[in-house]
């Protein structure tokens, strides 16, 4: 069983993870009570990669090898920026909400 002051040490040693847990189930719900049937599916398949390179950023980024048929990765990237290119993604979805209510057409 999980103590409640190990989970809330957790929380303050990895406060960025822990909001992107928080954006990520927001984006769920939105979708699951206001979107279509399936889309809180599509959301879920959506936010896979950003969250892993948000919570295991230092794995992703030592990775090194070939990817499918595509050139090999030759170096580690560092984890800050593999965390970083997942921040953008997860909010990507925010940030398109914003423009289209801003632009939106009457």
């Amino acid at each position: 069983m999980i103590r409640k002051e190990d989970l809330l040490d957790w929380i303050k040693d990895n406060k960025s993870k822990f909001a992107a847990i928080v954006i990520a189930v927001f984006y769920l719900l939105i979708s699951f009570f206001f979107g279509h049937q399936g889309d809180w599916a599509k959301m879920l398949s959506f936010l896979i990669l950003p969250l892993a390179c948000i919570l295991f950023s230092d794995a992703m980024g030592s990775f090194e090898g070939w990817i499918g048929r595509g050139p090999a990765i030759t170096k580690p990237t560092p984890g800050c920026f593999v965390a970083l290119a997942g921040w953008a993604l997860l909010l990507m979805p925010l940030v398109l909400a914003v423009f289209m209510a801003i632009f939106e057409k009457k």
